[in-house]
């Protein structure tokens, strides 16, 4: 059950305490398993890094040189790269999120642009 959202299936969990640093702990009313939610990069012991590696990340060096310089093991920054992907994915549905414009009342616009491509 730990794939369904807490906030819409409140009835399937049961809070269990809270971390020691401070997150709340739930446990699974049917399998009885405990995990806990909180910021995504909570686990992160060297949270410090995450600006260092993503900058080396987008200037496209090699993880080969991205963990000796920023002295992370590969695993760490997978673990980064999986937190910036989930934060990329979160922020992108929530600057999307269409559901609450009623195109009705505002109505519909279009933006179109155009281009002179020259060849050679």
């Amino acid at each position: 059950n730990q794939a369904l959202p807490i906030e819409e299936h409140p009835g399937l969990y049961q809070r269990f305490g809270r971390t020691e640093g401070g997150d709340p702990c739930w446990r699974c009313k049917g399998c009885a398993k405990t995990f806990s939610t909180g910021k995504p990069a909570r686990r992160h012991k060297r949270s410090d890094k995450n600006r260092l590696v993503l900058d080396m990340l987008c200037n496209d060096l090699s993880l080969a040189k991205t963990s000796k310089i920023s002295g992370l093991s590969y695993r760490d920054i997978y673990r980064r790269i999986g937190l910036y992907h989930d934060q990329v994915r979160s922020f992108v549905a929530r600057r999307e999120d269409f559901s609450r414009i009623d195109f009705a009342e505002v109505g519909s616009r279009f933006a179109t642009d155009s281009q002179a491509l020259t060849i050679n």
